[in-house]
């Protein structure tokens, strides 16, 4: 259930930025404790962005202060009126945010987990590990972007560092790849 302190705080910080309580969002959470987990925050935009032009949707961008910068990447690529929380929103409000999303694009990280438990779609993308490691998101409602490389896992979770010096894990995930997940999981809902 969403705290009603987490939905109050969400709603204010939406309503300060102009976004009415009968838009619907579509967000996205670029950070993740582990360096090897981070997808490119400049590809989470553009994956937003496109969704948002695609489902008429608000895009939103959320995340700890300390991914402030993975934030401002993000909600920067993604353009057109995109709010950028990031740093601003307590666990509750996080909550509050995934609760009232309609889809949530994420990396293999906490916020994943806090849409799955709330029932917002979500579509995570997996690089280091794999949700064989048990740590996917569990919900029928998400999709896990991947890319199948020999090297995986390399680690029950995330590193600082990629092992191999390369981090094909994580680039070889394209935006077209999120994308077509996102619209295979929410598609039929709102066509």
């Amino acid at each position: 259930r969403t705290p009603e302190e987490g939905a109050d705080e969400l709603e204010e910080a939406l309503a300060s930025r102009g976004v009415g309580t009968s838009e619907r969002l579509v967000a996205a959470a670029p950070g993740s404790r582990w360096a090897t987990k981070r997808w490119d925050p400049a590809r989470f935009g553009a994956a937003v962005s496109r969704l948002s032009d695609e489902l008429g949707w608000r895009a939103v961008v959320t995340g700890s202060p300390a991914e402030t910068e993975s934030g401002r990447r993000a909600a920067e690529s993604a353009g057109r009126g995109a709010v950028d929380l990031t740093g601003e929103l307590s666990l509750n409000g996080l909550i509050a945010l995934a609760a009232r999303a309609e889809l949530l694009l994420s990396n293999d990280s906490a916020a994943a987990h806090v849409a799955a438990g709330v029932g917002t779609p979500v579509v995570a993308v997996f690089g280091p590990t794999v949700p064989a490691q048990g740590f996917a998101p569990y919900s029928e409602r998400s999709r896990i972007v991947e890319s199948r490389l020999e090297c995986r896992p390399c680690g029950r979770h995330g590193a600082d560092r990629c092992p191999r010096g390369a981090l094909e894990c994580m680039d070889n995930v394209g935006v077209d790849d999120v994308v077509s997940a996102a619209l295979d999981l929410v598609g039929s809902e709102v066509r």
